[in-house]
């Protein structure tokens, strides 16, 4: 690279990852602190997962796309408004132009089409299979973006789902009704006949579509992640998602009018590979929100771009006797129990590194995890019989798997049997509750 571009690249990093924000003007640290989190979305797509996880999706959506409009037609019929089904499928495939409607009718006919009956109890449990599944892959993929490795249990996560697949179509249907309702009653009529009033109103229908796109997306991003999200961070990953939504919409649909040429190529697969395209668009824009929103709730990725941290196994045990101290005090005061976001908070360490710790001292016996949602931790036996060598093993005999058929070496070997003996007679005689009464700790400022 040229000197100039060097410098400016040097000048860029001091600027956005190495100065202090302490004394900055807070409207420039609002700059800067969206300039690392646009950064990092942006590795995070030029690495490709989220493309990927998006092609994914666009796979399971195809397949699984009649079946869901089918089970949300019976949904909708059952409450007397199934005939709003196509309205709302044009809506979404209004980026298509004008093959939207041949799509919609196409979709709409397949559902009309799906004849319970005819496919019997297995037929109908594999419609219904399907449709979960694609519920299950996005939440995946939402996990695997929030770097969660807890999955839900299996009740959890039938009971969500099927809260969804119920709720949702006629949630769909009464936003894209809303305002079409209002706008056409009477008392709304006489505002609108108000001059500077009735502008106002105009412009709120106008900006009806991108607030109930946002409202959506923000109220999947705080319920789909199985972890607590705050509502400022889905808010901010919702407003991204819905902006890039009727965005991305309006210039796809620009494409799509100018785009004949590929009619002439594709002959009648043209309309099926733009349908493709704009559900992997779509996918895509939910993924990038979701990301926005991780990255909101948690800047201390921002730097590593999401990348999964590798710690030393001596920072392990000294995470694992830290957290063993802090819940076991916890416990021993009456306090409420530690989660794992207030605890990453306390220790200001990467959720994934702690997470990895916990589930190691919870496999060891030493914690146990009170609750699904989020887990709270709390002591799995006495304090009094809980030794610190169990806590220090825990962690570090997690993940040991495979193990290598290595060589045995007599002198290799005594070696590591004398430096198993020393840290076992150092720590035989201590228990959690002796870590907890013997020192203060820095937890006095905790949170």
């Amino acid at each position: 690279m040229s000197g100039p571009l060097q410098r400016a690249l040097a000048a860029y990093r001091r600027v956005v990852w190495e100065t202090d924000a302490a004394g900055r003007p807070p409207l420039l640290n609002l700059g800067i602190r969206a300039v690392r989190l646009g950064q990092a979305v942006v590795v995070d797509l030029r690495e490709g997962q989220l493309t990927l996880r998006a092609m994914s999706l666009v796979y399971t959506t195809l397949l699984s796309l009649v079946p869901l409009l089918a089970f949300a037609f019976s949904v909708l019929k059952g409450l007397g408004v199934h005939n709003q089904l196509q309205p709302a499928l044009l809506q979404i495939l209004a980026p298509l132009g004008e093959n939207a409607k041949d799509v919609a009718a196409q979709i709409t006919g397949f559902v009309e089409r799906v004849n319970v009956k005819v496919l019997g109890t297995v037929g109908v449990a594999f419609l219904i299979f399907t449709v979960l599944s694609l519920v299950h892959k996005v939440e995946d993929a939402f996990n695997a973006i929030w770097h969660i490795r807890r999955t839900r249990g299996l009740a959890q996560r039938f009971a969500g789902y099927l809260s969804v697949l119920l709720i949702g179509p006629f949630l769909v249907v009464a936003a894209l009704g809303l305002t079409a309702s209002l706008m056409s009653t009477a008392l709304m009529q006489k505002v609108l006949a108000i001059g500077p009033l009735g502008d106002l109103v105009h412009l709120g229908a106008r900006l009806a579509p991108y607030l109930m796109v946002t409202a959506a997306f923000t109220v999947t991003y705080i319920f789909i992640p199985n972890t607590r999200v705050r509502p400022l961070a889905a808010l901010a990953g919702g407003l991204v998602a819905g902006l890039l939504w009727e965005s991305v919409g309006w210039m796809f649909g620009a494409f799509v009018v100018g785009s004949t040429k590929y009619t002439a190529i594709y002959s009648g697969f043209a309309i099926l590979v733009l349908f493709m395209v704009w559900v992997f668009l779509c996918w895509l824009i939910v993924l990038i929100g979701a990301a926005v929103a991780f990255y909101v709730q948690h800047p201390e990725y921002q730097r590593t771009r999401g990348v999964r941290q590798r710690v030393s196994q001596k920072t392990r045990e000294r995470l694992a006797l830290l957290v063993a101290h802090a819940v076991g005090r916890r416990h021993l005061e009456g306090g409420d129990p530690w989660t794992v976001d207030a605890l990453g908070r306390w220790l200001r360490v990467p959720a994934d590194v702690l997470d990895e710790v916990l589930q190691a001292l919870e496999a060891g016996h030493v914690l146990l995890a009170a609750g699904d949602d989020p887990p709270a931790y709390v002591p799995a036996r006495d304090l009094g019989r809980i030794p610190l060598v169990e806590v220090v093993e825990a962690v570090r005999e997690a993940g040991d798997a495979p193990r290598y058929p290595l060589p045995a070496e007599a002198a290799v070997e005594s070696v590591l049997e004398r430096l198993g003996g020393a840290r076992t007679h150092t720590l035989s005689e201590g228990t959690v509750r002796d870590l907890v009464e013997d020192g203060s700790g820095p937890e006095d400022d905790a949170p």
